[in-house]
């Protein structure tokens, strides 16, 4: 269930649809002005958590309807093989549990923030 999460979570983290909450998208390497937090490098990515429940991937899936979905800017360092990157952008996650918490236990994260008003996920990560 935890990995089918982290699936949804970050499918939902590409797509945009119209609703409330607007964040800063970008993917790049720790290089970069993604991760420095440069305002240039970002595009404007609008979120929708009822995208979640319009997955085709969960239509055969029978999910709890009295759980609901909450929408976030999140920045997050994944580490990879061969270099680091930075994703940011519209996350998912279940009301009342913590995105960056969730991510920690199936990704390897570096480094993971959240939050819930519009442009809010633009802090550099640069020292």
């Amino acid at each position: 269930m935890f990995k089918f999460l982290c699936f949804i979570v970050l499918v939902a983290l590409h797509l945009g649809t119209v609703c409330a909450l607007t964040c800063h998208r970008c993917l790049a390497s720790t290089n970069s002005d993604c991760y420095r937090g440069v305002e240039a490098s970002f595009i404007k990515e609008q979120c929708s958590s009822n995208t979640v429940s319009n997955l085709s991937v969960l239509k055969n899936l029978t999910l709890n309807k009295t759980l609901s979905f909450e929408t976030v800017c999140v920045s997050v360092v994944f580490s990879g093989y061969w270099n680091d990157y930075i994703e940011r952008g519209c996350g998912f996650i279940y009301k009342g549990e913590d995105i960056c918490e969730y991510l920690d236990s199936v990704s390897y994260i570096e480094s993971c923030s959240y939050c819930t008003a519009n442009f809010c996920n633009s802090k550099s990560f640069a020292l």
